[in-house]
């Protein structure tokens, strides 16, 4: 009891030095991985303390989330707008992966270098987002296979709790474009994926 009183004694302490200062205020906090968050002013970043506290003793079960775009969704952004525009996938940001449908199993041939993949974990297919069978892979593949399925790319939003290279786990949003690849001459389906950290319509807490 004492310790709970502690805690929320130096949250009132936190929340009232905030209010001296000027924004932008960036939050760092954990549960089930760090979760990185910008507010612009004192009274935004507060309330987001006070959201925070009445949330603390709740734990997710699930370690991804993800989201079709609509109307009430975060704005897509303008390069991954410019190729659903254009209908063509920009290889050099795109993860190529491999898809059997009947299998429902998915398998990364090519890691663009200037892909998010890259960009956090190198191109090495061993890394934690190119491993198959956890959560991860099974939630965020569904969508390739629909792509397949339709013929049509799928644009959406994920928020994953994810382990990067240092071993640590953070939550992770991004926008997604998924380009099916229909077979040709017997080569297997596959799906160029292109990927931006970007705002997402996920609010996990």
């Amino acid at each position: 009891m004492a310790h709970g009183c502690c805690q929320l004694g130096i949250t009132f302490f936190t929340k009232e030095w905030l209010r001296h200062f000027d924004g932008p205020f960036h939050l760092r906090f954990f549960n089930g991985g760090w979760l990185e968050e910008t507010h612009l002013g004192a009274p935004e970043v507060c309330r987001r303390i006070d959201q925070l506290v009445c949330k603390s003793d709740v734990r997710l079960s699930a370690r991804v989330f993800t989201r079709d775009f609509d109307s009430s969704s975060a704005k897509i952004t303008a390069s991954l707008n410019d190729m659903l525009n254009s209908g063509e996938s920009d290889r050099e940001t795109a993860v190529i992966c491999d898809v059997d449908i009947d299998k429902q199993s998915v398998v990364i041939e090519s890691i663009g270098s200037g892909s998010l993949l890259a960009n956090i974990w190198g191109k090495a297919t061993t890394t934690y987002p190119c491993q198959t069978g956890h959560s991860y892979d099974k939630v965020v593949s569904r969508a390739y296979f629909k792509a397949l399925q339709t013929n049509r790319p799928v644009y959406d939003q994920v928020m994953a709790a994810m382990v990067k290279p240092t071993g640590a786990i953070h939550w992770i949003g991004y926008q997604r474009v998924i380009f099916p690849r229909k077979h040709v001459h017997n080569e297997k389906p596959r799906v160029m994926v292109n990927c931006e950290l970007a705002a997402v319509d996920i609010q996990l807490f």
